[in-house]
């Protein structure tokens, strides 16, 4: 097995899928697994602390797994120690609880730092410690004016802290500060008294690291998922013996898990063991996981280790960086922007000058230079196939500090009701986050190729199609059918006539679906299955209907007669009032129904859920959405001629279906009337994956069919994919409005 058959092997897995994003987690081969598989049915792993030969077995991989980690890293078992724990996140919580923290202490961290390393300050805030978050020309600040010119007392201490690689934008930092540090001080306490942290996650996984060239690191930590994708679950931390950060870590420990002490009496006497693995390992270890990193470092010697990986990824990274600074409007505007620090004289004592390593973090604007949010970015990017990451990747502040956003900017969007990992991409005309993409050991050029092929096509080529309803002016819309959803995501109901008022149709929307075990509403397009269920309810709103067809109802094993159920909405004594998230804030709702209505509905959707009301976003964000059958037409012969499947109109979920004169394959702009019923086209409707779903199937389509062409066609609105139209309404109290009605453009 050499390092091209690794390659195809992983590959010939993806499925077409071109992943970038090896800096989220690298894929394991299918040799590694094999292995793996192989190892454990060969070797049984009893617990180390039992007697017998599986005990003997388990304790001898978990010195061999501790060898082959050391061996990486090139030193010893006489110089360091390998403390294994559950995840990076883990590691940085352990140490920061282990530390001794007191009123005199120091937590200085990179403005780098993954959000787990950084909170670590609070932990030292917590016990009274100082802490400062500093960027790369700041910690040179500090690194220049510190000498050591006292001791402080022995209980005092300095934690410095900082990533080897910035998980945000990729820039690396010179590991040999550690050893400035341990000679000049920093901040005040004296080399002795400072305690060295690398975060090397990402940094080891596309960079051979010789901590015997770095004797001044005095905890290294590494994630294993990171460097050959398999186990997750499992990190280690290299720790140097005999040094600062083992010396606090061993006087802070205050917990203490099975196997960690020699000597503990319910009383509160308590002798912990010294060497650090014993001591910090609280609990069993995951042997199983263990034996999956014999396999990953062998796959990784015999495809020429790191050190080939990091060769790939950088040609890969040098050549996108390349293509994608040259991507420009016919205007000369730029449509990407690398987002990385210069390096010059007030940081290259920190950061390393080459950039080096697999990650490019980068924005787009459009030709007049407006921001085009990331969340954009990503939809399209799915709908090719593309696996990137966006937002700040769990690195706020080289996110914040790359994009320009002080903390008042960024409490100022929390307060407008975006949080991380929503769809909120521009919030007060400012970003929250960038595109990253990440290049790894089955990267190729043609990885970098669809990457450039796919921005070129879905944002560079906007600027010259017109859109959608350009030159068309509709003088009058036919109303040719009419769908009320009483239940947000459930499918609908078709009506002849129907009250209507400035909040849409009668009943539209009243309800929603929520899963108890994330405590908030869910969407056709996170449980496809809710296109299975037909909802009814009439015109007075009392009553509420629930049915599946004949076919589904066969296939869950529903008896004659389950088919439907009915769904009381008068109050009973099962019903709760919940709390809820619901676009990142809480929100109280009541339940509807009784446990058999809830019981058949989780049955269908396979999930455990709740039908609520009084959810105040479910709403469409206008009163009516209109869809002109003539442009779901145009859209099929699209389909059709690149020999796709149709879509049905269902799957745009419209309050009202038209017909439109002149027969326009297009959207419509302007107001509207029939009788005392008038109605304003406000916007376009943004689309998202739900219009991808099949609903004879309760999956979504694999060919990312219809929003697929949508985005490659003219139906963009603001960078956003849009089809189909919201409406205000405008009508006195007990307007109706009927199927064959026909609405007349209003003089403007």
């Amino acid at each position: 097995m050499d390092f091209d058959k690794v390659k195809e092997d992983i590959r010939s897995r993806l499925r077409g899928e071109c992943y970038l994003d090896y800096a989220g987690a690298a894929l394991y081969s299918s040799f590694q697994v094999e292995e793996t598989a192989r190892l454990l049915v060969k070797d049984m792993c009893g617990h180390p602390a039992s007697s017998g030969s599986l005990s003997t077995g388990s304790v001898k991989l978990i010195d061999q797994c501790r060898d082959m980690v050391l061996k990486h890293f090139a030193v010893s078992k006489e110089s360091h120690a390998v403390v294994f724990t559950s995840g990076a996140t883990a590691a940085f919580n352990l140490v920061g609880s282990c530390l001794p923290w007191t009123e005199g202490c120091k937590a200085i961290i990179s403005s780098d730092a993954h959000q787990s390393l950084m909170s670590i300050k609070d932990i030292a805030n917590r016990y009274g410690a100082q802490s400062c978050v500093l960027h790369p020309w700041q910690l040179q600040e500090m690194l220049q004016r510190s000498e050591d010119s006292f001791n402080p007392e022995d209980s005092k201490f300095a934690l410095f802290a900082f990533p080897g690689e910035s998980n945000f934008s990729g820039r690396r930092y010179r590991l040999e500060i550690c050893s400035h540090v341990k000679r000049k001080g920093v901040s005040g306490f004296a080399g002795g008294q400072v305690a060295t942290l690398v975060d090397g996650a990402k940094l080891a996984s596309t960079s051979q690291v010789d901590l015997s060239e770095n004797p001044d690191i005095d905890i290294f930590v590494m994630s294993f998922y990171k460097l050959f994708g398999y186990p997750t679950g499992l990190a280690a931390m290299v720790v140097k013996k005999r040094s600062v950060g083992e010396k606090f870590l061993k006087r802070g420990k205050s917990f203490f898990g099975g196997g960690t002490v020699a000597a503990y009496s319910s009383d509160g006497f308590i002798r912990p063991k010294s060497i650090p693995e014993d001591l910090f390992e609280d609990g069993s270890l995951n042997m199983n996981a263990l034996v999956a990193l014999k396999s990953g470092f062998h796959q990784l010697e015999r495809i020429g280790g790191v050190s080939k990986i990091s060769q790939v990824v950088c040609e890969l990274k040098s050549e996108a960086v390349s293509r994608l600074e040259i991507m420009a409007y016919s205007n000369g505007e730029k449509l990407v922007t690398i987002l990385d620090d210069q390096v010059g004289p007030d940081n290259d004592l920190v950061l390393v000058q080459e950039s080096a390593g697999s990650v490019i973090a980068f924005v787009l604007n459009d030709q007049y230079g407006n921001a085009i949010g990331h969340k954009t970015v990503e939809r399209y990017a799915a709908l090719e196939g593309i696996a990137l990451r966006t937002g700040c990747m769990c690195s706020p502040g080289a996110c914040h500090r790359l994009l320009g956003l002080s903390s008042e900017d960024v409490q100022a969007q929390f307060e407008s009701g975006h949080v991380c990992g929503d769809d909120k991409d521009i919030v007060r005309d400012m970003r929250t986050g960038a595109v990253r993409v990440s290049f790894g050991l089955a990267s190729t050029m043609d990885d970098v190729d669809k990457l450039v092929d796919f921005l070129g096509e879905h944002f560079l080529s906007d600027e010259n199609k017109a859109t959608a309803n350009a030159g068309v002016q509709v003088e009058e819309i036919c109303v040719k059918r009419i769908v009320v959803y009483p239940v947000k995501g459930l499918g609908g109901m078709d009506v002849e006539q129907w009250k209507i008022g400035p909040n849409g149709l009668s009943q539209d929307r009243r309800f929603s679906v929520i899963e108890l075990g994330v405590k908030r509403a869910i969407s056709l397009k996170k449980n496809p299955r809710m296109a299975f269920v037909e909802a009814e309810i009439d015109p007075a709103g009392t009553s509420l209907t629930l049915k599946i067809s004949d076919a589904v109802a066969a296939e869950l094993g529903f008896a004659a007669g389950e088919e439907s159920i009915s769904v009381p909405l008068e109050e009973n004594s099962a019903q709760e009032n919940r709390e809820i998230r619901v676009c990142g804030r809480m929100e109280q709702v009541r339940d509807v129904g009784f446990p058999s209505c809830w019981e058949w509905l989780s049955r269908v959707l396979k999930a455990d859920v709740r039908i609520v009301e009084g959810v105040s976003q479910m709403q469409n964000e206008e009163a009516l959405l209109v869809v002109s059958r003539a442009t779901v037409r145009s859209l099929n012969d699209k389909l059709i001629k690149d020999g796709k499947l149709p879509a049905d109109e269902d799957v745009f979920r419209g309050n009202v279906y038209v017909e439109t004169s002149p027969n326009a394959s297009a959207d419509f702009k302007g107001r509207f009337n029939v009788g005392e019923l008038a109605i304003a086209n406000v916007k376009p409707c943004v689309r998202c994956m739900a219009v991808n779903v099949d609903g004879s199937k309760g999956t979504s389509r694999e060919d990312s069919e219809p929003l697929r062409t949508l985005a490659r066609e003219r139906y963009k609105h603001d960078h956003k994919v849009v089809f189909g139209d919201l409406f205000a309404v405008s009508c006195p109290e007990g307007t109706t409005i009927s199927s064959g009605a026909v609405l007349n453009r209003m003089d403007s």
